[in-house]
């Protein structure tokens, strides 16, 4: 029914052939005063719009329960397309806000393998840049950096190669002995007096750590092979990767899929190819980095916008090497729809 204004209607026993009733007869029905009849039906009949009645208040009360439903409808069908994901530690935030989407386990401390060299690469160019630095210096790989186990750039003691092609080592095919000639070098730089610039690096690492708000993350390397203390959390890395991806060299870098440098060796020179460990990239994601270790198991840190929806998705200690790109994927795609 329509409830806009009242129908009034006469009185008559017969449909077809009306008669007519005083008008004041039918108005006690509507539970009008009688003060105030002729007033009223004389608004009705000139304009029945200036005589509308106010749709009852319990309107707005199912109103505010309709959108309750709605609200909570949509969690459940949030909640029922959820993927499943097998890492011990996840979580999936709004890669423009900062705001944390979904998760499991986000603040517990784990090993994050070489999810570290996003701090690395971080610390590396936020330095170059705020010294005025040159990508293009050279750096000399040292004897150290090159004996490296693990993940290699396949770097060699003596070879010459500049910061930028240093970067890409360090974050596409994640060499550790790229990670550790960074270190020296913007270690000499960060105090050109320190006997270990690894350690001074390192203290630079944590040091960052703490301006970033990153409370629950402690480096012992710029590499992320396993030791005691070298920790963070799922949320602290979405963090850390959200800052990182806010620097243009650091998308550049690790949305590549391939990189090929030339190096110098004292009179000879090779060249090298880099292939970018994150496969998500071929499905339009933009980086950052995948780690594994014994203990921190298979890790991933990656981020992916389209559609003006940008997500950074962290796994930690994933059931399988494989299940990481299916986790990042599935989480993707959920994440998008139901946020």
């Amino acid at each position: 029914m329509d409830n806009t204004y009242p129908v009034l209607r006469f009185q008559n026993s017969d449909p077809a052939t009306p008669t007519h009733t005083s008008r004041t007869s039918a108005l006690p029905k509507l539970g009008l005063r009688r003060s105030s009849e002729k007033n009223i039906f004389s608004k009705i009949l000139s304009n029945p719009k200036n005589a509308t009645i106010k749709p009852p208040s319990t309107a707005a009360a199912t109103f505010s329960i309709d959108k309750t439903k709605s609200r909570d409808e949509a969690i459940y069908q949030r909640n029922l397309h959820k993927p499943r994901v097998t890492a011990q530690s996840w979580i999936v935030i709004d890669g423009k806000k900062g705001k944390v989407l979904s998760g499991k386990d986000i603040d517990t401390p784990r090993e994050m393998a070489s999810l570290t060299k996003i701090m690395t690469c971080y610390i590396a160019i936020t330095e170059i840049n705020s010294r005025n630095m040159s990508f293009y210096d050279f750096a000399t790989v040292s004897k150290e950096a090159a004996s490296m186990a693990g993940t290699s750039a396949s770097l060699q003691a003596g070879d010459e190669i500049t910061l930028w092609d240093l970067l890409h080592g360090l974050m596409l095919p994640s060499g550790n002995d790229a990670a550790v000639a960074i270190a020296e070098y913007i270690g000499k730089i960060i105090d050109p007096q320190s006997v270990s610039p690894i350690q001074t690096f390192i203290k630079m690492m944590n040091e960052t750590c703490k301006i970033l708000k990153l409370n629950a993350t402690h480096f012992t390397n710029p590499h992320g092979m396993s030791s005691p203390n070298h920790v963070s959390t799922a949320k602290n890395i979405a963090s850390l990767a959200l800052n990182a991806m806010n620097i243009a060299e650091v998308r550049e870098i690790v949305q590549a899929e391939s990189y090929r440098c030339k190096v110098k060796n004292g009179g000879n020179r090779r060249e090298i190819i880099w292939f970018n460990t994150n496969r998500l990239l071929k499905f339009g994601f933009s980086g950052l980095k995948t780690g594994f270790t014994p203990s921190a198991g298979p890790c991933l840190c990656c981020s992916v916008e389209k559609r003006r929806i940008k997500r950074i998705i962290v796994l930690l200690n994933s059931v399988s090497m494989e299940s990481r790109w299916s986790e990042g994927l599935g989480l993707w795609k959920w994440s998008s729809k139901y946020f």
